[in-house]
């Protein structure tokens, strides 16, 4: 167990930093993620753990389908909680989303609140405007410094929700 949690901890942590850096999370790096996940699911010799694997995956793609849809998330974040899927299983992958949802949120709130008046007035007609007409908002292009780097709070609830399972 100690050798896959550091291999899950540093693959998660990979991502934070990668996305902090750059904005992205690499195919390469997520799909290492999910291999490693099914990996050490499969060591077990257990059927049902490893199907617990495969059933996380698809739940941390459902999960952000909608709002990678809807260009509230990218691509890498997608992947991401669907790689932590493979070792959390479905209900670890739907808490390490849903926290990482509401860190995302938050961040995304600070992110705002520090990039000066003008991002801040066009976030609040946004939110008005969806409110008013009953719609979802618009995610407009922004300069990457602009982007929440959702890869850093789905890493830290998905390094939590892991530790909580072992523990």
């Amino acid at each position: 167990m100690p050798v896959a949690a550091t291999l899950f901890f540093v693959g998660v942590s990979a991502a934070a930093v990668s996305d902090i850096r750059s904005r992205r999370v690499t195919n390469r790096l997520n799909v290492t993620l999910l291999l490693a996940g099914l990996a050490w699911r499969a060591s077990m010799l257990d059927a049902t753990a490893f199907a617990m694997g495969l059933v996380g995956v698809v739940v941390g793609l459902a999960m952000l389908f909608v709002p990678f849809a809807a260009r509230w998330v990218g691509a890498g974040d997608v992947k991401l909680l669907a790689a932590c899927g493979a070792w959390l299983g479905p209900y670890g992958a739907f808490l390490a989303g849903l926290f990482g949802l509401l860190g995302g949120g938050l961040l995304a709130f600070a992110l705002a609140c520090s990039a000066g008046a003008m991002v801040r007035r066009d976030v609040a007609r946004n939110i008005g405007a969806s409110i008013l007409t009953l719609t979802s908002p618009i995610a407009p292009k922004r300069a990457k410094a602009l982007t929440v780097p959702l890869a850093v709070p789905i890493a830290a609830a998905a390094i939590a929700v892991f530790i909580a399972q072992v523990l």
